[in-house]
């Protein structure tokens, strides 16, 4: 009595030429899987044009890759993983290390891995939210406002001083109401006049959007006698 056995015909074509014969046979777009399986469209083509090299995972990644592609247009993938495996796996675990193509340059960008999208999208809005913050903390901010020179209190024996200092750049200066000129780094110098007594000088920096920062300084201007006798004593013609 002979026995039969059952004999398995492998396949004449590659798994991945297969699949896309498989598609069109189902009716289906590329864009329908991608959408369906959430793998970049460049990856489903390259699995269906046998450039795994294209594909920027190990052997791992494009069965699982495959798995999807087979669960989304309806097939059994048990037999298209199996040829996979034969075909497919031993080559590319140990091929030389893959080379930059023509195909992976034009699909950089979109091959990165999602957590890496996350990283980068996270990084630039944090750094976005950091500037916004920084313009705001400026807009709100009261200027910087440094005196150098006089000090609170100096007792002036001459009926002028210097006023030294300086505060931020483009921030309006004023002393006692007047406007005063600062240079490009917003140093300025200002000499004005003191009357005998006590003399209040007020410096106000001024932003553009109102914020102020004032100084004030007492100055006591004390009059010498020998000024004094020069400025009230009559001039006398030589007779």
């Amino acid at each position: 009595m002979s026995t039969f056995s059952k004999k398995i015909i492998a396949p004449r074509d590659r798994v991945c030429l297969r699949l896309k014969r498989v598609r069109l046979e189902k009716n289906m777009s590329l864009e329908e899987i991608a959408d369906k399986t959430k793998i970049n469209i460049a990856y489903l083509s390259a699995l269906e044009n046998c450039q795994f090299d294209a594909i920027p995972h190990q052997s791992l990644y494009q069965k699982n890759f495959l798995k999807k592609y087979l669960s989304a247009i309806g097939v059994d993938s048990e037999e298209y993983l199996s040829q996979f495996r034969a075909e497919e796996m031993k080559a590319t675990d140990t091929v030389a290390p893959k080379r930059f193509t023509r195909y992976t340059a034009r699909y950089h960008l979109s091959s990165l891995p999602n957590i890496l999208r996350y990283v980068f999208t996270g990084a630039f809005t944090a750094c976005l939210l950091l500037y916004l913050g920084l313009q705001v903390k400026n807009v709100l901010q009261p200027p910087s406002l440094v005196l150098t020179s006089p000090t609170d209190g100096m007792i002036a024996k001459k009926n002028y001083i210097n006023i030294a200092g300086a505060s931020d750049p483009e921030v309006k200066v004023s002393i006692n109401g007047q406007s005063i000129m600062s240079d490009e780094s917003g140093n300025f110098n200002q000499a004005i006049s003191l009357t005998p007594g006590i003399n209040t000088i007020s410096v106000l920096a001024q932003k553009k959007h109102g914020k102020t920062t004032e100084e004030v300084r007492h100055i006591i201007y004390k009059e010498t006698q020998e000024f004094s006798l020069s400025r009230d004593k009559p001039n006398r013609l030589t007779e």
